[in-house]
């Protein structure tokens, strides 16, 4: 048998040892990253911890104007109020909104039920737990301003619900609004988003700084428009916030005292 055997060239064994080299500074890098990315993934498993024992924004009103009804079966457990203001509109508003959201929540559940056993056959473990609509109301009542806050917690499936407010603010007794950004003129909106998200940066979640767990493009952006508001003493504002609006889940649905502030008088009232 011939064969000719080419002998490795000076030139090839330092190509094949360069090769090696980088070859291994690739592994080392990539443990390197692996590293890192484990890593972050701890800190952020820590924050989670810090965070999921912050109380959601859930209070009732003791209130004889606000008594509460339940709807329950299978499928799904409501609580909601029926309220009875000496606010006609606060009265047709809310009871508008409540009846809406009731039957919309009464139909998914129902739904997601059919939908189910039509898949599997029969219901699955995770559905035979009731979904669950708990609403709460707070009405305040002042000289010229009355405002009503619904807190509202959904569970529909998976290991947590969701927590969102709706708020319905009565001026004059004559108007309804809803968001911080329809009593605010245009030319006070800078002035007033500056002053909102200060205090949201400022605010306190289990003695970390909002400026450290809310997301910084939601602050950067923030629309008046979709900021939820109320007003006691007919000066006070509280805004509110849902859960993911402006930070993780983890921190869920929360309200923050701005009466502090001179965002009053940057209001139109």
């Amino acid at each position: 048998m011939n064969a000719d055997i080419e002998q490795s060239s000076p030139d090839t064994k330092k190509t094949m040892t360069t090769t090696r080299v980088l070859a291994s500074i690739v592994i080392i890098l990539s443990i390197i990253l692996v590293i890192l990315i484990w890593e972050n993934q701890k800190t952020s498993t820590q924050i989670v911890i810090v965070y999921e024992t912050i109380p959601q924004e859930n209070e009732g009103s003791g209130d004889e104007i606000i008594s509460y009804q339940e709807l329950e079966t299978d499928a799904y457990q409501i609580t909601y109020p029926e309220i009875n203001t000496d606010s006609e509109l606060i009265n047709t508003e809310v009871e508008q909104y409540i009846n809406n959201r009731v039957e919309e929540f009464q139909i998914f559940a129902n739904q997601d039920r059919v939908g189910a056993v039509a898949e599997f056959g029969e219901l699955p473990e995770f559905l035979k737990r009731p979904y669950v609509l708990d609403i709460k109301a707070k009405f305040s009542n002042g000289e010229s301003i009355d405002s009503l806050v619904l807190s509202n917690y959904q569970y529909s499936g998976g290991a947590n619900g969701n927590a969102d407010f709706k708020t319905f603010v009565v001026l004059n007794e004559d108007r309804v609004v809803n968001f911080i950004g329809e009593i605010i003129p245009i030319n006070n909106r800078q002035e007033a988003k500056e002053i909102i998200v200060k205090a949201l940066e400022n605010m306190t979640f289990e003695d970390i700084r909002g400026s450290e767990v809310l997301f910084p493009n939601a602050l950067r952006d923030l629309d008046l428009n979709d900021v939820q508001f109320s007003i006691t003493n007919d000066s006070n504002i509280m805004l509110y916030f849902d859960e993911y609006q402006v930070g993780p889940g983890v921190i869920g649905a929360f309200s923050i005292d701005i009466s502090n502030t001179n965002l009053f008088d940057l209001t139109e009232l």
